[in-house]
């Protein structure tokens, strides 16, 4: 979901205070971009979106292939001979962006639409070679969970846990300049409160998910716990 600046001003409001050099765009911001991670640390965790992914990236794999395999073909050296003349000549660059004043023996090259004879194409090479890299890069990231799902498994969190426990401890420090903590009542029974807790609460009802101050409290603590047993330690030097 987007949250409008009406969202924001109702968290703000149920936090009940904020600092005078609040920025709420960012604050906004920041509260979407959990959230954003959130819904897809939630469509990474099903088994169906994985399942989607993996296919999508075998078939970004086996098109790239084909097309790299069909373009080196020597049976298919005629149209492979004229396709490449549509391509900047400068055939040893491979990296998009480039510029280029002189042809490979050093004379000027001339496009109409080019008056400083500059391109920003790719050599017929470089097509090539960013075919490669693609169908690399694609077989890679069907392997790979992403550096923040790794993260999350790592500490045993579900999407929610690292919701409530890391991301929205993070935006609550940063833009409110305290540490994301909760106090408990003298009345032992008493439902753990505080700013954060009030805050975490408030984003969820925006979210249309609310959750109650003891899974706040369990987040943190377990998320806390984790990231600790998991940091470096050190030792004073003798």
């Amino acid at each position: 979901m987007a949250l409008s600046e009406e969202s924001i001003a109702r968290i703000i409001d149920k936090v009940g205070w904020a600092p005078q050099e609040l920025d709420r765009d960012e604050l906004r911001r920041n509260i979407q971009a959990a959230l954003d991670s959130y819904q897809a640390d939630l469509d990474e965790s099903r088994a169906r979106t994985r399942h989607g992914q993996n296919a999508a990236a075998a078939k970004i794999v086996r098109l790239a292939t084909e097309l790299f395999n069909l373009l080196e073909d020597p049976g298919q050296r005629n149209l492979i001979d004229a396709i490449s003349i549509g391509f900047p000549i400068c055939e040893g660059v491979v990296v998009l962006g480039a510029e280029w004043e002189n042809g490979p023996a050093g004379g000027p090259m001339y496009r109409a639409d080019d008056p400083l004879r500059r391109h920003e194409e790719p050599s017929f090479h470089g097509v090539k070679a960013g075919l490669r890299k693609l169908s690399h890069a694609a077989e890679n990231a069907a392997l790979t969970p992403s550096p923040r799902h790794a993260l999350r498994k790592s500490v045993g969190a579900t999407p929610l846990t690292w919701l409530l426990g890391k991301e929205l401890p993070d935006v609550y420090k940063l833009s409110f300049q305290r540490r994301a903590g909760r106090s408990h009542p003298a009345n032992k029974n008493a439902a753990p409160r505080g700013p954060f807790v009030r805050f975490v609460a408030a984003v969820m009802q925006e979210l249309a998910h609310p959750v109650s101050n003891y899974t706040v409290e369990a987040a943190i603590k377990r998320i806390r716990a984790r990231l600790y047993a998991q940091s470096p330690k050190t030792t004073s030097a003798r």
